[in-house]
């Protein structure tokens, strides 16, 4: 970081002298410049040169906000408007409970207020599988609100080849259409990645192209579906992972007709992602799974 070096450690006086001091090196085998005082145009010119340094070296040295900006656009972070934080709540207990409108919640010595009446369930995620070619993997373990941040899964395996997916199955799961259902996904080494913008230098060109058409609709690299009466039906979804790309949250509408899946090794109502083609340069890790 720019703050962690002084680099305005000399004074304007101690540059000037530094300078001076190598003018007989440079004039060695010339005796044309013998007068070093004041009052010569030789000395004039270092007296400039050494104040303008002087003066750049103050100004690379200090980090105004509008270079803390440059630099936080070079990590795709540009400032929007102002906006009250939010956040989502995950209650790991499992209470019934209701919370109503203005009701102070602290994370540390933050404080947030609901908007409105929340209805907290007592159902939640109670399995987690990645599947590939038939066979299911265990990765519930990575539901647990205090697991180090550093245990991860690959959610499409080491491969992910088209046709690999990974299951959510709850033991609930909201049945009417009042609101979105919300899943937050914490992405292993996700601020590794490019910016969006700049996802060419970085992932391969179809993938690129298919993010940046397709990330507003809800579209992915995989497909999202929900386990109903009728079988597996397609969702109306957001990812803001880009794919498991990046930490965020998927918000879906569910239809009305859920039903209970006896696929998965662990029964319940389920949700899962298949991966529809192979366009990944570096299979996605998730640390992270809540709703």
């Amino acid at each position: 970081m720019l703050s962690n070096v002084n680099l305005a450690d000399k004074t304007y006086e101690e540059i000037l002298r530094e300078a001076m001091e190598l003018i007989p090196l440079y004039t060695l085998y010339t005796d044309e410049w013998t007068n070093f005082n004041a009052a010569d145009p030789g000395v004039t010119v270092l007296q400039n040169l050494s104040a303008f340094t002087a003066l750049q070296r103050d100004c690379i040295n200090t980090v105004s906000d509008e270079m803390r900006l440059k630099l936080l656009e070079l990590l795709g972070i540009k400032r929007g408007c102002y906006a009250p934080a939010s956040v989502l709540l995950h209650e790991k207990r499992r209470r019934a409970l209701t919370l109503k409108a203005g009701t102070k919640l602290f994370a540390g010595n933050q404080c947030f207020e609901t908007r409105q009446e929340i209805q907290l369930q007592t159902w939640g995620l109670k399995a987690v599988y990645t599947q590939i070619d038939g066979v299911y993997k265990d990765i519930t373990y990575l539901v647990d609100v205090n697991m180090n941040e550093k245990t991860s899964a690959y959610v499409f395996g080491e491969q992910a080849n088209a046709g690999a997916a990974v299951y959510c199955v709850f033991d609930g799961i909201q049945t009417d259409a009042a609101g979105d259902f919300i899943m937050s996904v914490r992405v292993k080494d996700g601020q590794f990645r490019n910016p969006f913008e700049n996802l060419s230098a970085n992932l391969s060109e179809d993938l690129s192209k298919k993010l940046a058409e397709e990330s507003q609709s809800g579209n992915t690299p995989g497909k999202w579906q929900c386990y109903t009466d009728t079988g597996w039906e397609n969702l109306e979804y957001t990812d803001e992972t880009r794919g498991f790309l990046i930490s965020g949250t998927v918000r879906f509408k569910l239809p009305g007709n859920i039903a209970k899946c006896k696929e998965t090794p662990e029964h319940g109502y389920a949700l899962r992602c298949v991966l529809k083609e192979n366009t990944y340069d570096i299979p996605p890790r998730i640390s992270g799974i809540f709703v």
